[in-house]
């Protein structure tokens, strides 16, 4: 029973990451290409709204739906575990916060690729930006960003505990390449044509 519990969890938290990145990737994506598309961001411009104000405020909607995820996966595995009278796995209890870490790195570089291309391009080059693809010798293994190590399915699935200093470890790595990716974005929108 506690395999299949463990199972269980291993699968929920795999579908709500996997689905969490989705979503991450469709509104940070298109939050500010779309309006750019549309037109509709001369007018929002035309008030007292400078272009950052604009920018980090799409950005600042996204983390507040991110985090009604993040909120929402907790309280459904919570509720998984009282329902069925089953222990949690060591790992779970720090799977919602990496996992919202992971979705806003994923988030902040599909916004500033949708400031370069399309945004399903943006979406798509955003998902595989990894650096999950290379090894240690290619020079693209250091550059890109590390999803891999926000993922806690396997440590889920074996009921292995997560050290806190590994997640604060993680969450400034997160935090680090968010501000990264946010100052390039504001760079690039500055120069933007909207037309």
């Amino acid at each position: 029973m506690e395999m299949a519990s463990s199972g269980i969890q291993a699968g929920f938290y795999g579908v709500t990451s996997f689905g969490g990145s989705l979503v991450a990737l469709f509104i940070f994506g298109t939050a500010v290409a779309t309006e750019i598309r549309r037109g509709t961001i001369r007018l929002t411009l035309s008030k007292p709204v400078s272009r950052s104000q604009f920018l980090l405020g799409k950005y600042l909607g996204g983390v507040a739906v991110m985090a009604g995820y993040a909120l929402i996966a907790s309280i459904a595995i919570l509720v998984f575990a009282q329902s069925q009278k089953v222990e949690l796995s060591p790992a779970i209890k720090w799977g919602p916060w990496l996992m919202f870490c992971r979705q806003l790195m994923l988030g902040s570089l599909a916004m500033l690729l949708s400031l370069f291309f399309h945004p399903i391009v943006a979406a798509v080059f955003a998902f595989f930006a990894g650096n999950g693809f290379y090894s240690s010798p290619n020079p693209l293994y250091f550059i890109l960003p590390s999803y891999k190590d926000f993922n806690v399915f396997f440590q889920v699935m074996q009921g292995t505990l997560i050290d806190a200093k590994d997640v604060a470890l993680l969450s400034l790595y997160a935090l680090d390449f968010v501000v990264i990716m946010l100052l390039l974005a504001l760079w690039r929108f500055r120069r933007k044509e909207l037309v």
